[in-house]
């Protein structure tokens, strides 16, 4: 009996990117089929109307730059649709490159917002969707020991576990998917390396930097000046400052950031001193709280200062207390501000002067004190051994 010859490295390789080719040429097609099926019979301006809900809705999601770039790639692509029969495959292109195949998984919601449209349409359009989202899941799974390789050299060393990298390794291989141009002849491959090592290197900044996270802008910027320094080591920090685009104020703080601050646990012990022995108490409870008071004060402060505000408008909804008067209390005595204002501000924040709004203070204390229910919400805003006249005499 035949027995076929075993496959050879160089031919797996030649069919798995052959495989690879013909997905992205099928995931590129039924992408182009999505923008054609869902503007192709829409009038002119509500097409342009659409690319442009989508185009704000990417900018506001994913906060991107170069907005000036953007605007004329966009009106580029808003220009084709004055044709009768638009080159949806350049609206296509122009998704993939410059937001990632985003917008055509978004255009049926924006599309549902802004015009009528059958169920039938709505039918197809989650089909066609369905369809890309299997072909994008298949690229990734066929070439994820691309991705598992990558991330494993990363993961040797290094101290971050290499499950984390083969993660962010197979983002980087969706994203690659997501914008590349099966047109240009280029293996996928080649194109998904660049992608994948980038998101890992990221991750690797983000997550592998030490206990202080430093932003990864900043890093990169550390980088280019440890590289400019190393080439020019005579350099004065004005030329350094204008060769990264940096003044020389944000270059001192780029190399204060750079440094390797020492880190302490809050949970090692003391070396001792004083009466108590060495390892007896940590660290954390050496420090300092805000004020003086510990996590429970102040949360017990909250508390009570929330109960007297909810007891302030009770007042106010009953009678005892007029608007005016409840304001002035709120606002005298600090709560739901951040500092207490004077009796100046006070008066010009409602419209009378400093004299009236001490009167009417003293008129509404003396109104809870005289009340029953409220007379618990007086004590624990002017506390017990301070009189009314005192507070409210004070200025």
């Amino acid at each position: 009996m035949a027995q076929w010859p075993a496959m050879t490295r160089k031919r797996q390789r030649r069919r798995a990117k052959d495989r690879n080719r013909q997905s992205l040429e099928a995931l590129s097609q039924l992408r182009t089929e999505q923008w054609r099926y869902a503007l192709g019979p829409l009038p002119t301006r509500e097409r342009i109307q659409i690319l442009e809900d989508l185009e704000t809705w990417y900018r506001a999601a994913r906060q991107t730059k170069n907005r000036g770039k953007r605007e004329k790639n966009l009106a580029s692509v808003c220009e084709l649709m004055w044709a009768p029969d638009p080159d949806w495959g350049r609206v296509e292109a122009w998704d993939r490159a410059h937001c990632g195949s985003a917008l055509v998984f978004e255009l049926p919601r924006v599309l549902r917002a802004s015009w009528p449209i059958s169920p039938a349409t709505l039918r197809h359009l989650a089909r066609v969707e369905t369809q890309i989202r299997r072909l994008r899941n298949d690229l990734v799974i066929r070439n994820r020991r691309l991705a598992g390789k990558l991330a494993a050299q990363r993961a040797a060393i290094s101290t971050l576990e290499a499950e984390d990298y083969f993660n962010e390794a197979t983002f980087g291989l969706l994203t690659a998917v997501d914008h590349f141009d099966p047109n240009r002849g280029l293996s996928f491959a080649t194109y998904a390396i660049w992608w994948v090592r980038a998101t890992i290197h990221r991750h690797h900044q983000t997550e592998g930097g030490g206990p202080i996270r430093i932003p990864v802008h900043m890093q990169d910027k550390a980088y280019a000046l440890r590289a400019y320094v190393e080439e020019h080591p005579s350099a004065t920090d004005g030329e350094i400052a204008s060769a990264l685009q940096l003044t020389e104020r944000q270059l001192g703080q780029l190399r204060r950031s750079g440094r390797r601050w020492p880190c302490a646990s809050l949970d090692q012990p003391l070396l001792g001193g004083g009466k108590k022995p060495p390892g007896s108490s940590p660290l954390v409870e050496c420090i300092a709280t805000d004020g003086g008071r510990s996590l429970e004060e102040r949360a017990a402060q909250e508390d009570l200062v929330q109960a007297i505000r909810e007891a302030l408008d009770k007042a106010v909804d009953a009678g005892p207390l007029s608007e005016r008067e409840g304001e002035i209390l709120r606002l005298r005595f600090g709560l739901g501000t951040e500092r207490l204002p004077t009796r100046v501000e006070i008066g010009q924040r409602i419209g009378i002067s400093a004299e009236r709004t001490r009167q009417l203070e003293v008129k509404a204390i003396e109104k809870l004190r005289r009340n029953a229910s409220l007379r618990s919400c007086a004590r624990d805003l002017f506390g017990k051994d301070v009189p009314p006249s005192s507070r409210a005499a004070g200025g």
